[in-house]
């Protein structure tokens, strides 16, 4: 029996290897993505909470001397949020190109799955046909030997 062999193994391995490489790629862009919002989210609750310090200093009539400090902070905060929202379109895109990526080298992966799977059961059913024509072969061979030897003895 001959033993199997496929020809296109180490670009199966090759693949399956960047494929876990572009998987830990992606998680990397999710976290990118997350920390992102993250950020986003502090913003928007540093607005909040800023608004509303100053919405109860200027109620009860004791804004500090600083009060413009206020309204400075909020532009600082605003900038930051600008920025961090950038970072997240950027981050989204990176983690849609690396999806794309990942989806591209799986469908690679798999028809090389199913090449190998086909030139298993190929190499299967040939090693099957080889067994079966021996055993045919070692069959006739013995039903043909004592056949032969009776019509010697009746000679």
């Amino acid at each position: 029996m001959k033993r199997f062999r496929f020809p296109l193994e180490t670009a199966l391995r090759l693949q399956k290897r960047r494929q876990k490489w572009v998987e830990n790629r992606l998680r990397v862009a999710f976290e990118t993505v997350r920390r992102a919002e993250d950020e986003i989210a502090a913003c928007k609750a540093s607005l909040v909470r800023l608004a509303q310090q100053f919405e109860v200093a200027a109620r009860s009539g004791t804004l500090p001397g600083n009060w413009d400090a206020y309204p400075r902070n909020a532009q600082r905060i605003e900038a930051e949020q600008r920025a961090a929202e950038a970072r997240l379109a950027k981050a989204k895109e990176a983690f849609r190109q690396i999806d794309d990526e990942r989806k591209k080298i799986a469908q690679y992966c798999e028809a090389l799955e199913q090449l190998r799977q086909q030139a298993w059961d190929a190499h299967r059913a040939e090693n099957e046909r080889t067994a079966q024509l021996a055993t045919d072969e070692y069959v006739l061979r013995n039903w043909m030997e004592p056949a032969a030897h009776e019509g010697a003895a009746e000679e």
